[in-house]
């Protein structure tokens, strides 16, 4: 059907030229619609905020070096330090009983002027690492105020004691065949190093006694552990050598 004065072909072009403009409308629409909703600010974040992938510079935090003081019961603490062993350690002459019984726990610990925990340490010494079976030797009781502060504590005969050792039988003990002892407090300085005691020790085994002194047979040649004791407090061992 034909109308107006032009042939059929020309509305028919007008017709899908408006037909593709209304089209383009409509995809410029959407489009613009699309577009706009990705690129909102998320609710709660400002324009200035940064995103949480944002390159940040992480801080490190240094934590101050801590210092914790030693707190090893007695006889347990790995402080103490030994007289070397070999040569002369320039000890008195000897002397009867120096170590007699131990009596009951003497040492002042904290508080009134005593001697808190880990501020004592104690060591033995000996004149000779090696000797003859049944020859003599001297023996001693070292100890130092390891703290910042006086403190006073018993240090007396009755809580004294040298024993040799072999493996875990006692062959010798200034205790054994001693009379009992007695107290002594003393106040030691900081930093305070000195000889309590001393023992001589005639080579012998104290299991049996006469006279107060050892009576036993020699102790077989061998390899045996000298320990110092103060109390509860108990030293490293010295290795003494008998040939």
């Amino acid at each position: 059907m034909t109308v107006g004065p032009h042939p059929p072909a020309v509305y028919w072009r007008r017709r899908a030229v408006v037909i593709g403009a209304v089209l383009v409308v409509v995809m410029v629409i959407v489009y613009s619609c699309t577009r706009g909703g990705g690129t909102d600010t998320p609710s709660g974040q400002g324009a200035g905020t940064p995103s949480p992938n944002a390159d940040v510079t992480p801080t490190t935090t240094v934590s101050p070096s801590v210092l914790t003081p030693r707190t090893d019961p007695p006889g347990q603490n790995q402080s103490f330090n030994p007289a070397p062993e070999g040569g002369s350690a320039g000890l008195p002459a000897p002397e009867d009983s120096l170590f007699p019984t131990a009596g009951a726990d003497g040492i002042v610990v904290g508080g009134n002027g005593g001697c808190a925990q880990g501020a004592i340490t104690i060591s033995a010494a000996t004149d000779r690492s090696s000797a003859a079976r049944g020859a003599g030797l001297r023996f001693e009781l070292k100890i130092k105020n390891s703290s910042t502060q006086a403190c006073t504590l018993d240090v007396g005969s009755r809580e004294q004691e040298m024993y040799l050792k072999r493996g875990a039988e006692t062959i010798w003990s200034s205790d054994t065949c001693a009379e009992p002892g007695v107290s002594d407090m003393r106040t030691f300085a900081p930093g305070e190093e000195t000889t309590i005691g001393t023992a001589g020790w005639n080579g012998k085994s104290s299991a049996k006694c006469d006279a107060g002194s050892a009576a036993g047979d020699a102790p077989a040649a061998g390899t045996y552990q000298l320990f110092g004791r103060l109390s509860q407090q108990t030293t490293n061992p010295i290795t003494i050598t008998l040939n």
